[in-house]
């Protein structure tokens, strides 16, 4: 790794920051990914602000109902020219999704055994909230794209899993979900490829003529990069991903504070005697 490795990069946790590797695991990396929208979620399962001098991370996961502690080392498989095998660091320099990922291979016992799984099960493990997930088959267009809608402004996290090879659009993949847009009533949905590279090709993709011209009037806000972010129109996304999952995230606040409940708020088959 480098001689002063950075945890969270020059520009901070965010989706950006996954860049998959020869593992399998894109379902974990599109739910990871998602979550690193809004960096302190991220920030939150990790017990240090920067990258640590002995390379030891302790990490917060969540197993049957409660949250538990893993610990790891920063000892990363590497191939032939000493390059990550697994997930890469970020073009900015951030190593927090690396390490993520060989925490979730502890949970899950080995790397091997990422080779394939569902993004609920990625959502769980570092959120321990319910997820809901939607086959596009089986909802109109209208019903997905509102729950769409609600999840975006609730700041929910989100992913989609791909059944057909379109357009760019790999088949047998999962992707982030980021969000949703609506330009002159062309309804959009921005997706994230966890490679960090490849993208949709069709119609309001990055170089098409209707991107070029929203972006010229000001109407929609993208960079043109292969940077694996891209929007894609309801119908093509209907046809593309089979199901999209939402993460019901909620930042739980505990207290010790004691209520006083008014014996008129219990149920009368339960009677409250005062001392």
């Amino acid at each position: 790794m480098d001689s002063q490795p950075s945890l969270w990069g020059s520009k901070g946790a965010s989706e950006h920051g996954i860049n998959q590797g020869a593992l399998g695991d894109c379902w974990f990396l599109a739910g990871i990914s998602s979550l690193a929208e809004h960096g302190e979620r991220v920030k939150k399962l990790f017990d240090v602000d920067s990258y640590p001098s002995d390379g030891l991370f302790n990490i917060k996961l969540w197993s049957m109902g409660k949250e538990y502690t893993l610990s790891i080392d920063d000892r990363i498989p590497v191939n032939g020219r000493g390059s990550p095998y697994m997930t890469r660091k970020s073009p900015n320099g951030a190593w927090w999704g690396t390490i993520i990922e060989k925490v979730a291979a502890k949970y899950w016992g080995n790397y091997a055994n990422m080779h394939g799984g569902n993004v609920s099960e990625a959502f769980y493990m570092l959120t321990g909230m319910p997820s809901i997930t939607f086959p596009t088959s089986k909802v109109t267009a209208d019903y997905m794209w509102s729950r769409m809608v609600i999840a975006d402004q609730a700041k929910y996290p989100m992913s989609a899993s791909a059944n057909v090879k379109t357009m760019g659009i790999e088949g047998g993949h999962a992707y982030t979900l980021l969000g949703v847009a609506t330009v002159d009533g062309n309804r959009l949905i921005k997706m994230r490829n966890p490679w960090g590279w490849g993208e949709y090709t069709g119609p309001w993709s990055d170089k098409s003529a209707e991107m070029k011209k929203a972006k010229a009037e000001g109407k929609i806000s993208h960079v043109d990069a292969d940077d694996g972010s891209f929007y894609v129109p309801v119908d093509t996304f209907r046809k593309a991903y089979y199901q999209f999952t939402i993460n019901y995230y909620q930042v739980w606040k505990k207290t010790t504070k004691i209520v006083d409940i008014p014996a008129s708020k219990y149920s009368p088959y339960f009677q409250v005697t005062n001392p």
